[in-house]
């Protein structure tokens, strides 16, 4: 293999001196070991980076456990990185990078290099950034801005060392001991796999992006039920949830489903409609919905939220949590928000189920949405007239308020 010969044990300290035993258990305890989960990260962390830093708003992803193990030597026209599945994360921007990198007792410190920003499914260069430097030795690069570049489903990130000599070349990545299979040694000339099945554990390099705030869907069903929803006839009557362009919310369409329809007869459904998989960043993700029942005479139609924390697949049975159901009573479109909270930092489906229902008509859903709630600015303003006088003295107020602020107060 290319470029996997391990260091020599010749750098000024070791993160740990283990003896054989403990490195065979750690080995074995790695390979049942899962990636890191992804998290946001909003106020400043001391993390086992030993550094302090702000992120604020921006998604770190990372595979690895955060603790280097050793290196490998890194050779010239070589580049040494991790893939990064972005595919739940739509119109995300590549913001900046962390790794960690070892000299080795070199003396040529610092050292050169570029980065290289692959669609890893094409392999075809996205971006060459180049001319870094590192600043610190045997330790974090932090913060090393890419510059908002658009990210694809497959992104690959590989540093390219610039510096020492051919067979030995620096910065040097640091891996830890685990073994997730994001990492990968490529040939630059034309980004294939120099290593396939790397076998040393994954490179300490951290992404971080941006992801547009916050709405994660937005549905009106003015192009019909879209492609990327599940619909299941848990009942198998033939009869399931169906674009309706009659009735909507805010427009004529909407989707529906039935417990009576003419020409066929009373119906027992059981249908599901189950939305993508969602990424709830944080605890203020909320689900917001419009629900009615289309006959004022024919209108208990009763319907479940479930949510399902087992996203490989979408099986009926994971759907254990019910989050909110009710029958529904005769009117107008009407609003219902629902906290998800409960999920915050998970990757979850989200199912609404018509059932319990029986010889009444259709239950109508409109504009589903799933977003970061926006905290509404309060600014509670007022004018007041007149402004001095002599007691008793009757003041005409004037409210100026942006938002809706419940009290003032006199400053």
């Amino acid at each position: 293999m290319v470029g996997m010969k391990k260091k020599p044990l010749r750098r000024k300290f070791m993160y740990k001196k283990i003896s054989i035993i403990a490195a065979i258990l750690l080995c074995l305890y790695s390979l049942s070991g899962e990636m890191i989960k992804v998290h946001k990260t909003y106020n400043n962390r001391i993390s086992q980076k030993n550094i302090n830093r702000t992120r604020d708003d921006l998604l770190e992803i990372s595979y690895h456990d955060g603790i280097a193990e050793s290196a490998a030597y890194q050779e010239f026209n070589n580049g040494y990185g991790t893939v990064f599945d972005l595919s739940i994360y739509e119109d995300a921007t590549l913001e900046m990078i962390d790794f960690h990198h070892s000299q080795y007792g070199l003396q040529d410190y610092p050292h050169n290099y570029n980065i290289h920003i692959v669609n890893w499914e094409t392999k075809e260069r996205l971006v060459l950034l180049e001319g870094f430097t590192t600043t610190i030795i045997d330790d974090w690069e932090t913060g090393i801005n890419l510059g908002s570049i658009a990210a694809v489903d497959s992104t690959g990130i590989f540093i390219e060392p610039l510096s020492n000599n051919s067979s030995d070349a620096y910065p040097d990545l640091d891996y830890d001991a685990s073994l997730n299979g994001a990492s990968y040694i490529v040939n630059l000339a034309n980004y294939t796999d120099n290593n396939p099945g790397l076998d040393i554990g994954d490179f300490l390099l951290d992404l971080w992006i941006n992801v547009p705030a916050n709405t994660v869907i937005q549905e009106d069903f003015l192009e019909g039920i879209p492609g990327n929803w599940t619909l299941i006839d848990e009942d198998g009557d033939s009869f399931d949830w169906e674009s309706f362009d009659e009735d909507g919310h805010d427009d004529s369409y909407c989707v529906r489903s039935g417990s009576y329809i003419s020409g066929v007869g009373a119906l027992t459904p059981d249908n599901y409609l189950v939305l993508p998989k969602i990424d709830v960043l944080n605890d203020e993700y909320f689900l917001k919905f419009w629900v009615k029942p289309f006959s004022d005479y024919f209108f208990a139609e009763h319907y479940k939220v479930k949510i399902s924390t087992i996203t490989d697949t979408i099986f009926i049975e994971n759907f254990t949590d019910l989050i909110y159901e009710e029958t529904l009573t005769p009117g107008d479109w009407q609003e219902v928000t629902i906290s998800l909270s409960a999920y915050s930092e998970q990757e979850i489906y989200l199912a609404f189920e018509h059932c319990n229902s029986y010889d009444q008509s259709y239950i109508l859903l409109d504009d589903i949405s799933i977003s970061e709630n926006i905290i509404e600015e309060l600014d509670a303003e007022f004018s007041a007239t007149p402004t001095s006088g002599t007691n008793p003295l009757e003041v005409q107020f004037t409210d100026l308020s942006l938002g809706n602020p419940t009290s003032w107060e006199w400053d």
